[in-house]
């Protein structure tokens, strides 16, 4: 590792790949003259495998180096490898945390890797695949958020790690299930302009489906609204407000927002009113009541209004297929947000009412 008060350098060499490929590819090659004279009865097909086996380790093994520099403002991603190359560059503005990226492994054990979080909500790994060990990869981690000012979460261990795998394993298990109803979580889809994915995260055992748009963004403040029954009462003031804003950390926890989606939710407080056609099926939770009250237009009061109407909030849950809606617009861009697995109908909605109130703007 290699740093300088403008440039931090970091390089990855697979030497696990090189040795296991040479390795192999020296058997197969200790055969081969045995093979051209007849000499022996060894499998040639095994022979040819092995050979293979030793060339793909070796094309697969890439040199990452990771070079962050102050003066472009650029982190840059390079991978190199005797057959071939590729280079991504991202803007230190993107990034908004370093992480350690945990994989549960078929049997049980984990395994990491490092990823960039993007104001987007993409991941951007260093390398395609998971590896075992924390302890140099979390110094490396540590490293480059001190270098590019940024935070991020890390892997548990112990009880709590293990609590984390199972979270991660149903996780993927919901994501799934979501995908296999909607399309790959990866795949951007463009409606009426508006850019936009499905996103699945895990609150306990159950899934919790997000239609997500990186087209509006929020700067430096949030504004989150959560479906209620018709006029219940929102607190604002007195020990009731405090009480509700602990309710709407643990809410914004549930729906699987953190630090990057809520910047000031430390200071953020519930709104007395939101609006005369609002306040009877919403609430809001926002850390600058000025830019809420402006994003809140009559094209998005009536917009919300209107789900509340087709989809009202009972006290008593049935079947229905929305829950409660939250609607959060954030620095990173606009969340709807309804817990369980969505059917092409209940993502149509979703999206209807997201692009609707970006269009709104």
């Amino acid at each position: 590792m290699n740093t300088q008060d403008s440039r931090l350098v970091m390089r990855d060499y697979p030497i696990f790949n090189w040795v296991i490929g040479i390795f192999f590819l020296g058997l197969g090659a200790s055969y081969f003259p045995d093979l051209l004279k007849g000499t022996t009865s060894f499998n040639i097909v095994l022979v040819i495998l092995e050979g293979i086996l030793g060339i793909l380790l070796i094309y697969w093994g890439s040199i990452v180096t990771i070079i962050a520099d102050r003066i472009t403002q650029t982190l840059t991603i390079s991978s190199r490898s005797v057959f071939r190359g590729s280079q991504k560059d991202i803007p230190f503005a993107d990034i908004t945390a370093v992480e350690l990226e945990t994989s549960p492994s078929r049997r049980g054990s984990p395994t990491y890797r490092i990823v960039l979080v993007c104001r987007d909500g993409k991941s951007i790994p260093f390398h395609a695949s998971y590896s075992s060990g924390t302890s140099s990869k979390m110094k490396q981690v540590e490293k480059l958020r001190a270098f590019l000012g940024v935070g991020g979460s890390d892997p548990a261990t112990g009880l709590r790690g293990l609590m984390q795998i199972g979270s991660q394993m149903a996780q993927n298990q919901f994501q799934q299930q979501q995908e296999s109803l909607t399309g790959s979580e990866v795949e951007d889809h463009l409606t009426d302009g508006v850019h936009w994915k499905v996103q699945t995260v895990t609150f306990g055992a159950a899934p919790v489906t997000r239609w997500f748009s990186p087209d509006f963004q929020v700067a430096g403040s949030f504004i989150y609204l959560t479906q209620k029954t018709e006029n219940q009462h929102s607190s604002a003031g007195g020990l009731l407000a405090g009480l509700s804003n602990i309710l709407y950390h643990e809410s914004l926890a549930i729906y699987g927002f953190g630090a990057e989606d809520t910047p000031g939710a430390a200071k953020a407080e519930v709104l007395a009113t939101v609006d005369a056609g609002l306040d009877p099926y919403f609430s809001a939770f926002t850390s600058d009541e000025r830019a809420a009250r402006q994003i809140l237009n009559p094209g998005v009061v009536a917009q919300l209004a209107d789900w509340a109407t087709r989809y009202p909030l009972k006290n008593v849950q049935g079947r229905g297929v929305f829950g409660q809606l939250v609607v959060l617009f954030s620095p990173r861009g606009v969340y709807v947000v309804s817990l369980g697995t969505m059917i092409p109908e209940a993502i149509e909605e979703l999206t209807n009412l997201g692009v609707a109130v970006i269009k709104a703007q």
